[in-house]
């Protein structure tokens, strides 16, 4: 008898009961429910979105089937976090249930006239910021007040009048099938609330290595919501991931076309929140994305521009610490959007000519299985080197080659390697992620050329899982002199785009950057950076890609 690890919630047990069934049904598969109890379920009087971390109501039922405590794990998929651990995936995704929010109230609190239905100047209950920040841009004269616990304790408390209403999503009505009779429902059109990403999809979730139990349980997938969730997660992560984030994102596909339908809150320095609503359709769910994300900043990026007082119709200025020969693609590009680029490169890299270790690196080439690369700098500093000391770059042909991003990808090309890994997300962490995931089980020797102020965060991550990372220190990052930078005026600057943690610190030494520029970042450590020099970070590009910057700006 095989064991599906489930919250012990009414909702939590009826879903999984349905995935219960459905195995029987469709496999043949005969299992049994085993509650799990997780750190959303202990933390009672707290909202979520004040405690940090990710996976409150996931981790404990992930890590029981990582501890073989359980076969299958059964989430509602937009409590999942983007990551999942290693040695586990999302086997199925099912039919998606009705994806919309309900209004639940009394018949005299409502009035069909206003926005939500409601009489003015109620109580409305939700724990979801996405949900609190749509009410009140909808209806600033609603008191918006936190609501825990499951759907009959939510219930509850409507009725004995502790809330004037509540929101809660339709799918667990629905599924749950409580009696509401004595209750007004309200299910709001997307017009108005925008649901959560993946809100109605369920995940289930096996080891990668149990592939009985695969098998079986890959039968309950629905390929159109599997698409369509994953779709919306793609939006979520590129907004920076996280299930508190105060984004809605519908995908749906009505007709030829799929269809995006989203909303993004924001706030500006002085606290006030803003909120923009993206649309778009597509037959290339990949470009919808893309599409829908580049629209959500734009509009975002014109409300701070506007806050801080610049221009929106004037021809704006970009400062990008690049050099104006790498600056030279979003040069052009920005041109056409009526922004000027002014390149500021604040560091200069210097190869080192006796990189300590490589006497013996050199004589060991032959033993690693992979080699790393977090740039295409780092890749061309190693040919330098290998060109120098006489080594054939053909001994990487049967070797594997890992990077962050695309454009270090085509610089791989030139070792003519059996195989180029390119991370999804194009960071040191992300790639880090990336084989641990990929090589679960199977840790690997690597050689991971870099700069000398390079972070260690990917060796360190690596090495966690057993890896053997040898670090080869070939090229320095170093301060430009002042002389030989362009003279600016920060005054006509509009946004600033900092490529790395060195060049916060270079940056700051060359001019006072004003609180008025729109503070762009490549990567988290840039922005952890940023922050730690009291600086604003108003952006963090996604997968730290610079065609964003024209796409958006």
């Amino acid at each position: 008898m095989y064991k599906i690890a489930t919250r012990g919630s009414q909702l939590a047990l009826a879903q999984s009961g349905m995935i219960k069934d459905m195995l029987r049904q469709r496999s043949g598969f005969e299992a049994e429910l085993q509650i799990v109890k997780t750190e959303g379920d202990r933390i009672k009087d707290i909202p979520l979105s004040q405690v940090s971390g990710a996976g409150f109501f996931t981790k404990e039922i992930e890590q029981s089937l990582i501890d073989l405590q359980t076969d299958i794990a059964v989430h509602s998929l937009k409590d999942l976090p983007l990551e999942q651990p290693h040695g586990l995936r999302i086997a199925a995704i099912p039919e998606r249930e009705n994806f919309q929010e309900a209004l639940l109230t009394k018949r005299e609190k409502i009035d069909r006239d206003k926005p939500l239905f409601l009489k003015q100047g109620l109580t409305i209950g939700t724990s979801a910021i996405r949900r609190q920040a749509q009410i009140r841009s909808l209806r600033p004269d609603l008191e918006v007040r936190e609501l825990r616990g499951n759907i009959t304790t939510r219930l509850d408390k409507l009725r004995r009048g502790e809330y004037d209403a509540i929101m809660i999503a339709n799918a667990g009505l629905l599924r749950l099938g409580v009696d509401i009779d004595d209750l007004e429902k309200i299910v709001l059109d997307i017009d108005m609330i925008i649901p959560s990403p993946a809100q109605g999809a369920l995940a289930v979730e096996t080891r990668s290595a149990d592939l009985e139990v695969y098998e079986a349980v890959v039968r309950l997938n629905h390929i159109e919501t599997q698409m369509a969730v994953w779709a919306e997660r793609n939006l979520l992560q590129l907004c920076g991931g996280g299930c508190h984030l105060p984004l809605g994102a519908i995908v749906t596909q009505p007709g030829d076309e799929w269809e995006l339908t989203a909303y993004w809150s924001f706030q500006l320095p002085d606290k006030s929140a803003e909120s923009v609503r993206a649309e778009g359709s597509s037959s290339n769910l990949h470009d919808l994305i893309r599409d829908g994300f580049a629209q959500i900043k734009s509009r975002e990026m014109k409300a701070r521009l506007k806050f801080h007082g610049h221009d929106n119709d004037s021809k704006r200025k970009l400062l990008i610490t690049r050099s104006p020969q790498k600056s030279q693609p979003l040069i052009s590009k920005l041109a056409l959007r009526d922004v000027e680029t002014v390149p500021f490169p604040v560091n200069k890299l210097v190869p080192l000519e006796n990189p300590p270790g490589w006497d013996g690196i050199k004589s060991r080439l032959d033993d690693y299985d992979m080699l790393i690369f977090t740039s295409a700098n780092s890749i061309n500093y190693f040919f330098e080197l290998m060109h120098k000391e006489g080594v054939d770059p053909k001994f990487a042909r049967d070797k594997l080659v890992a990077v962050v991003g695309e454009k270090t990808a085509m610089e791989a090309v030139r070792f003519e390697s059996k195989k180029v890994i390119v991370s999804p997300v194009a960071t040191g962490a992300g790639l880090a992620s990336h084989l641990k995931s990929a090589f679960a089980g199977k840790p690997l020797k690597a050689l991971l050329p870099v700069s000398r102020k390079a972070p260690t965060k990917i060796q360190e991550t690596l090495e966690i899982s057993g890896w053997q990372i040898e670090r080869l220190e070939i090229y320095d990052s170093m301060p430009e002199e002042k002389e030989n930078l362009p003279e600016v005026d920060p005054s006509e600057i509009d946004y600033a785009c900092f490529t790395s943690p060195l060049t916060v610190e270079y940056l700051r030494a060359y001019i006072d950057i004003p609180d008025e520029w729109i503070v762009i970042s490549i990567g988290p450590s840039t922005s952890a950076k940023l922050e730690e020099c009291g600086l604003r970070v108003d952006w963090e590009l996604p997968n730290s890609n610079l065609e964003w910057l024209w796409q958006v700006l």
